[in-house]
C-alpha cells in the first residue's frame, strides 16, 4: 500500500500482498465383504477431512506495512467411521 497525493492509504497493484500457501485434501478408505453366501453385505468406511491441515491461523487482511491485520481459525480436522449392512 502507499499514500496517494492527499495522504490516504491506497492499494498498490504493483506490490500485492500474498497469503500463505494452503493445501486442502480429504481422504477415505473403504472395505466391503459379504456374509451368509452373499446374502448379507457389510462395509466399513473411514473419512478424514483436511488430512494435511494444521492449526495455524490463516491471514485474511494486511496492514499497510505488510503485517497481518486479521486472521481466521482454520476448519478442524474431522474423522468419521461408518458401518453399513445390506440385506
Amino acid at each position: 500500500m502507499k499514500k496517494n497525493t492527499i495522504g490516504v492509504w491506497v492499494s498498490d497493484v504493483n506490490q500485492p500482498f500474498y497469503g500463505s500457501e494452503q493445501l486442502n485434501c480429504d481422504a477415505w478408505l473403504r472395505y466391503a465383504r459379504k456374509f451368509r453366501n452373499g446374502k448379507i453385505g457389510w462395509s466399513i468406511q473411514l473419512n478424514i477431512r483436511d488430512v494435511f491441515g494444521d492449526d495455524d491461523l490463516i491471514a485474511v487482511t494486511a496492514q499497510p506495512n505488510g503485517q497481518v491485520a486479521s486472521a481466521r481459525i482454520p476448519q478442524p480436522k474431522q474423522w468419521s467411521l461408518s458401518n453399513t449392512f445390506t440385506f
